[in-house]
């Protein structure tokens, strides 16, 4: 069995959008949508709209601490409640799935590789880009590189984030800055070829049941937002752990909907990002120097 996991905050129509486009998927599949504390009705919404599906189920988390720990919860409640799990799909609940065998496609490529850890190819609709797999400039994999990403960000300007605010209200700026990233990023192919054991995009993770047979959560726990992957493909690559990015699957994914019904001012949603990217690098350093300790 398939247990699709779906993190919600606020926004239910987005979160309806993406479990809607997993239940049209061929193959048995149980989809847990966990609200992560969200302060307004979506919670009750989502349990009316979907009060007649058997294989959709509501849990509530009783806080919000963020990302990993709202999937950890997720996580836990399938791993100790069902013992026929094959895999456990954790998805952003701001994706769609249109690719009717995908599950069929999840099974074959286990068959294929025994992966702990799979990715699909992620179309960003907003970017225009492939996410998958990161590239090299975004993965954090080691102290020099946490340090020099702390000293960014600490050290990012207040008036960039101004501007880059006053710049999003201009018609077009935004979609030119977009079109002028895409370019960049259009050059890397890498997301047309199977490859192995390369750092994964966070937003849909497929854990195989030897992943779940071999650790108790998802995402490590002391982060709230932020390097989930990074530090997710630094433990597995600790646990000699198989990591594959499969051009057969396919996803799109909308992006940051439910931050930005949280934050309308973007300058303090680009603080928000900031503060919470500097919290998961520290803790991600922490981790490296206790495992050099122990070794």
């Amino acid at each position: 069995m398939v247990y699709f996991l779906i993190l919600h905050y606020m926004v239910d129509k987005v979160t309806e959008k993406c479990v809607d486009s997993i239940l049209k998927l061929k193959e048995e599949k149980k989809i847990v949508i966990v609200d992560n504390c969200s302060p307004n009705n979506s919670y009750e919404l989502l349990k009316e709209y979907y009060k007649n599906k058997d294989d959709v189920i509501i849990i509530k988390n009783s806080e919000n601490i963020g990302f990993a720990h709202g999937n950890n919860f997720g996580y836990e409640y399938i791993k100790n409640r069902f013992n026929d799990i094959d895999f456990i799909t954790v998805m952003n609940n701001d994706m769609e799935i249109k690719q009717e065998d995908f599950i069929e496609k999840i099974y074959s490529e286990y068959n294929k590789e025994k992966f702990f850890v799979l990715g699909p190819d992620i179309f960003s609709i907003e970017k225009g880009i492939h996410q998958n797999p990161e590239t090299s400039n975004h993965v954090i994999n080691n102290i020099e590189k946490i340090n020099k990403d702390i000293e960014r960000v600490r050290n990012t300007p207040k008036i960039k984030i101004i501007i880059k605010g006053v710049l999003r209200r201009i018609p077009g700026a935004i979609k030119a800055i977009t079109y002028i990233k895409r370019k960049k990023r259009s050059k890397d192919k890498r997301y047309l070829i199977k490859l192995y054991n390369c750092t994964l995009h966070g937003s849909c993770l497929i854990f195989s049941k030897d992943f779940i047979k071999n650790r108790e959560y998802a995402f490590y726990p002391n982060t709230r937002f932020y390097c989930e992957s990074q530090i997710l493909d630094y433990q597995c690559e600790q646990n000699n752990w198989l990591r594959v990015y499969s051009p057969e699957l396919h996803v799109i994914h909308y992006e940051d909907l439910a931050t930005n019904a949280t934050y309308k001012s973007y300058a303090k949603k680009l603080t928000f990002q900031n503060e919470c990217l500097i919290q998961s690098l520290e803790e991600f350093k922490k981790l490296i120097m206790e495992n050099n300790t122990i070794k």
